[in-house]
């Protein structure tokens, strides 16, 4: 163990500490067999020993009905042999056709008739996928690769029978093996020594049941091999089908992953493939401890809802892999829904429970780093990596940030609070009805109407989920009711603030004549009605508002033109963090700037000193000014 695991008192994590020794142990048996076991088996010493446990059939004629004939007599074309009459285990062979051998038969089949024979077959595949019917029949064919995989346990299987009725019967069926399988094997143990594995024994690294390490992407997560299979033609390639445990919203399951791996000559270095069985990873003791914290965390952040993310994230849209520093809505069964169904397959006996408090070690280590949610910065779905997920850091003073009057301000909060120590009681006659809160803010852009919407969500510790105007009307009127009743449905489930920003179009008294206005009125406002939570609609523009509306409109509020003092202190807000002058923030405050431009500019600054190394300065904001100031200018004149 890593000394920093040392000394503990706990007993759950003694516990811990032991189940990742087996995990380990287990995993070992790669380096086992790269070891190689003692010979233990010679051939069978006399011929009627062998012939009370097996019987061998050969390869005969075609029968009249296109059968194929097996036959205990030798066949006449190739050496003669003894019959042999008895049934515990039954060698069918055949004739090699290919003339890839140097002998004119192969081994072709393996029928174990002996129960306790069978049963001892089954213990040594304990955990292996996709050999339940052959392990449950008892019937084995070529190629035999599945022995290969567990041939350290036959050895150490038969080390422990030695001297008894069903040793002496494994050690027959393990001599029929060797004969077939031992070049395989022993070049297997020699490439395992010096870490080198060819393209022909990849089917052997990584066996079924085989817990590897997926590199790709920079990240690591661990899948288990379920099968494996050469493909040819035109694209030859080495298929890997694994899994890894995901959560679909609902429950715990597995995710089928494809991986490849293309031809190459010779051999190569085990730790250069894009995927390595774990146990050939370095330090990995400490890389399970790390993966099993990392599926723990994966387990509680399903359930957290609203977080911060900052790093690489993988997006539904045409920007797959994007880097994202803001909040995101962890929400693995809205994925489901609404962007991509996820189908996992049950979780095998073997692996463990799908009740994700009672997973093992192995189970918690093959979590996905992947949680499914909602990215609010690019208003798409997408998969978040665990390490890059962090608590939200509110803003205490939000309301403070707001360049408006203080009883505005008092107005705002009182009405956002009391809408929400009054949730779910009814204040219309109808059930379900005017339960919402419903703001209006016009004013020009740059006002403070977008940054008044942040304020409240802030105050709240709820999500900000903004759409605009244009991303709702897509032609028709019912395709118009589909998309907003679908952005309601979010906005509600994850009792967040929605922002519709340029609501003219919604808002508008209707006309006799414009029918095509009048229905996209009467969608809004039958969808209003309902609407159980924050709604804040925004406008740039003085408009006649449909009669209807002032009825459900709970709060509006205009927004005038920055002035020169509320300029200054917009610009003192986004510098909170600098040491500016006073004499600097009236400078400032004389440029004919709105709010959103001035937030532009302190960005660009802020970009600027940190390229520099430096603490930000009066003097970037002045070399940002000149330049876009210049360029705005140009721009005019063109």
């Amino acid at each position: 163990m890593s000394q920093d695991r040392t000394g503990k008192d706990n007993p759950e994590e003694q516990d811990e500490d032991c189940e990742v020794e087996n995990i380990v142990r287990e995993l070992s048996l790669l380096e086992v067999l790269a070891q190689g076991p003692e010979e233990v088996i010679e051939e069978p010493k006399h011929q009627e020993q062998q012939q009370a446990i097996v019987r061998v059939e050969y390869q005969g004629p075609i029968c009249e009905d296109g059968t194929r004939n097996w036959v205990t007599s030798y066949p006449d074309d190739c050496r003669e042999e003894p019959e042999n009459d008895r049934q515990a285990i039954i060698l069918r062979y055949k004739k090699d056709k290919s003339e890839r051998r140097k002998k004119p038969l192969y081994l072709y089949s393996i029928s174990v008739h002996n129960t306790e024979l069978k049963s001892l077959i089954q213990d040594a595949f304990d955990g292996y996928p996709g050999f339940a019917e052959e392990l449950a029949s008892g019937k084995f064919t070529y190629d035999f690769e599945q022995f290969v995989h567990r041939w350290y346990r036959f050895g150490v299987k038969l080390t422990s029978l030695q001297n008894t009725t069903l040793g002496t019967q494994l050690e027959v069926l393990y001599a029929a093996l060797k004969e077939e399988i031992g070049k395989t094997v022993e070049e297997f143990r020699e490439l395992l020594r010096q870490r080198l594995i060819t393209y022909g024994l990849l089917s052997t690294l990584f066996a079924p049941g085989e817990i590897i390490v997926n590199s790709s992407g920079g990240l690591q997560n661990l899948l288990r091999v379920l099968s494996t299979h050469y493909s040819c033609g035109d694209d030859p390639h080495f298929n890997i089908r694994a899994q890894y445990i995901d959560y679909d919203g609902a429950r715990y399951g597995l995710e089928d992953s494809w991986l490849r791996i293309n031809p190459f000559k010779g051999s190569e270095a085990i730790e250069g493939l894009e995927y390595i069985p774990l146990t050939l990873f370095e330090t990995r003791e400490s890389f399970v401890l790390q993966l099993v914290d990392r599926g723990r965390r994966a387990i509680e952040l399903n359930q957290a809802g609203y977080m911060m993310h900052a790093g690489f994230a993988h997006l539904g849209g045409s920007r797959s892999h994007v880097y994202i520093e803001g909040r995101i809505q962890i929400d693995p069964d809205g994925s489901s829904k609404y962007n991509n169904t996820v189908y996992l397959h049950r979780m095998p006996d073997d692996l463990g429970p799908e009740n994700p408090e009672q997973f093992s070690t192995t189970q918690l280590m093959l979590i996905t780093s992947k949680i499914r949610g909602f990215d609010f910065t690019n208003k798409e779905w997408g998969t978040f990596e665990v390490d890059n997920i962090a608590e939200i850091a509110w803003n205490e003073n939000a309301f403070d940030r707001l360049v408006v009057s203080s009883a505005r301000k008092r107005l705002v909060k009182a009405l956002v609070d009391g809408n929400e120590s009054h949730k779910g009681s009814l204040d219309d006659i109808i059930q379900g009805k005017g339960q919402g809160l419903v703001i209006l803010l016009s004013g020009l852009p740059g006002t403070g109407k977008t940054l008044t919407a942040e304020a409240i969500a802030e105050h709240l510790r709820i999500p900000l989920y903004s759409a605009t105007a244009g991303e709702l009307d897509v032609g028709s009127a019912s395709r118009l009711e589909a998309a907003l009743e679908k952005k309601l449905q979010l906005a509600a489930r994850w009792g967040a603030v929605l922002l519709l920003d340029e609501a003219d179009a919604f808002l508008e008294a209707r006309k006799d004549g414009d029918t095509e206005r009048n229905q996209r009125v009467a969608v809004f406002l039958r969808l209003l009605e309902y609407y159980k939570g924050v709604l804040i609609m925004t406008t740039n523009r003085q408009v006649t508002f449909d009669q209807a509306f002032h009825s459900r409109i709970h709060l509006t509020m205009h927004y005038d033109a920055l002035d020169q003092h509320a300029r200054a202190q917009v610009w003192k807000t986004f510098l909170s963090k600098s040491n500016l002058a006073t004499s600097d923030y009236e400078r400032l405050g004389q440029l004919d700037l709105n709010g959103r431009r001035i937030k532009h500019m302190v960005k660009m600054a802020q970009l600027l000193a940190q390229s520099e190394g430096s603490e930000l300065q009066m003097e970037h904001i002045n070399d940002v000014l000149d330049v876009a100031m210049r360029g705005e200018h140009s721009f005019a004149n063109v």
